[in-house]
């Protein structure tokens, strides 16, 4: 049976390698798409070659199938599917080379060369298809640098070091992000103007967004509606680590070799028209946009944006910035909160509401930094003063203890409502371990308790510390009836 699925996997990745661009169509009803190959077979070890992997014996055939994709004259969905397949390779980690990966890698470059004369003649297919053209692109590149993030912040197990493909890859990448990233913030901003009410048309832009003109508004919205996620989390990332600590600084035109000087200015120019806030505005585009979809009912059916808004999230609080400006708007953080209060409620996925936890521990250590309690936020104004009223709707200790509260009673058996006793005869199920997700989220749970007590004054400590001190007491409690406990020898 082995030796037939290799047999297999081998003749699909032949075709594939062989049909050149025609793979790269749109393929028809349970037929394995070019990235579909890729994601599935990344991984498999070559049976022949210890310590290499199957696809890497593809890599002439693959580069040779992906750049007829990528000719001036190709159609647009198919020079969209290629960036795709481009963004899964290079993030694969099978080419180790950094000439191989230099190779696939200019084929996204040349992609975006020709994303920039899009932008400035009529596409002979309509603007419509350009738009989603120019998003694919603008999306491959996003994913690309997602996972070369992740791969470089990923905690290393002992003695691991960083893989040399993605060191290569992280390299190639760098003296592209300054274009990409105000290619990916004006694709944002576009999909913030498209989901606006009806009643803001006569406040959206005259001549269109950046991708888009009025005439063809409704027929992009899908386009956008695809590709947002990852460019949101895309764009937190490097906000993140450069962005929020560079902009409003002109960057010499040897770090813009994607656009045009003029271009790139005119996507960096800020909501409000004022350069010193484009901090600002780049931070509440992020935050806005994210918040909105996780407010909205049916992103619990959609997984992959519901990911890339808690990441873009999590992302954006990790830098001073973010932190400050919640930290100086009390009512903010509590819709923050509160949007992650519901989450909680309504998300049955323990991972994501490990995810949901960390966003609101990095709100609790924003609060707690700005307020003097622990660590230092410098800060132009004054710091988050600690509350003497706790009240629901008002208090961020409330929101926070509400946060907690929602997951220790899930997890915590001494805090659930009393249950009614098994008829007699019937056998109680003992309690299993908890998994890691569930310890994860616990002691979340009981760090941010002790970040609430410490945003009080000491007359509201007197009304906060008898829930705390029960909720800390039951998780301890708790935690202690799962250790084992020592056997007494008798001697």
């Amino acid at each position: 049976m082995a030796a037939g699925l290799l047999e297999s996997k081998t003749l699909c990745l032949q075709s594939t390698a062989m049909a050149y661009s025609n793979c790269l169509r749109p393929p028809p009803l349970f037929s394995p798409s070019p990235q579909d190959v890729v994601k599935l077979f990344a991984a498999t070890p070559d049976p022949d070659f210890r310590g290499h992997l199957l696809l890497e014996q593809y890599q002439a055939q693959i580069g040779a199938a992906l750049r007829p994709a990528f000719a001036p004259d190709t159609a647009p969905h198919v020079t969209a599917m290629a960036c795709q397949v481009c963004s899964e390779w290079l993030g694969s980690g099978v080419s180790r080379d950094v000439g191989d990966l230099r190779r696939v890698q200019q084929l996204l470059v040349s992609s975006l060369e020709k994303l920039k004369k899009e932008r400035q003649q009529v596409s002979l297919y309509g603007e419509a298809v350009a738009t989603m053209e120019s998003l694919a692109v603008l999306k491959a590149w996003a994913e690309m640098y997602i996972k070369v993030s992740d791969d470089i912040t990923r905690e290393p197990q002992l003695g691991e070091e960083l893989p040399e493909d993605q060191a290569n890859a992280a390299e190639l990448l760098d003296p592209h992000l300054p274009g990409l990233s105000q290619y990916w913030l004006a694709a944002l901003r576009d999909h913030a103007y498209l989901t606006l009410p009806a009643k803001f048309g006569p406040q959206l832009p005259p001549s269109g967004g950046t991708f888009y003109s009025n005439d063809v508004m409704e027929s992009v919205k899908l386009y956008y509606e695809a590709n947002w996620p990852s460019l949101l989390h895309a764009a937190a990332i490097w906000l993140d680590s450069k962005g929020f600590e560079s902009e409003g600084k002109p960057s010499p035109p040897s770090q813009q070799p994607l656009t045009e000087t003029n271009f790139l200015s005119g996507l960096a120019t800020p909501l409000n028209g004022s350069q010193a806030d484009v901090r600002l505005d780049h931070f509440r585009l992020i935050l806005g946009l994210a918040v909105r979809s996780l407010c909205t009912p049916a992103v619990l059916d959609q997984p992959l944006t519901f990911l890339n808004c808690l990441k873009a999230l999590q992302q954006v609080f990790h830098s001073r910035f973010a932190r400050r400006e919640v930290s100086s708007d009390r009512q903010l953080a509590i819709e923050l909160l509160s949007v992650l209060h519901r989450l909680l409620l309504t998300c049955q996925s323990q991972r994501m509401q490990v995810l949901v936890m960390d966003v609101a521990t990095l709100l609790g250590g924003a609060l707690l930094e700005s307020a003097g309690a622990g660590g230092s936020l410098e800060r132009g104004g004054a710091g988050f003063s600690l509350e003497e009223d706790v009240e629901p709707g008002k208090s961020c200790v409330h929101a926070l203890m509400e946060v907690s509260a929602c997951c220790l009673l899930r997890l915590v058996p001494a805090l659930k409502p009393k249950e009614a006793e098994p008829a007699s005869g019937a056998a109680s199920k003992p309690p299993g371990l908890p998994s890691a997700d569930e310890l994860a989220i616990v002691s979340r749970a009981v760090a941010l308790l002790v970040v609430a007590s410490r945003l009080c004054t000491p007359q509201a400590c007197v009304q906060v510390l008898p829930p705390v001190l029960h909720m800390l007491l039951s998780a301890l409690s708790h935690a202690s009836s799962l250790s084992p406990q020592p056997s007494l020898s008798t001697t």
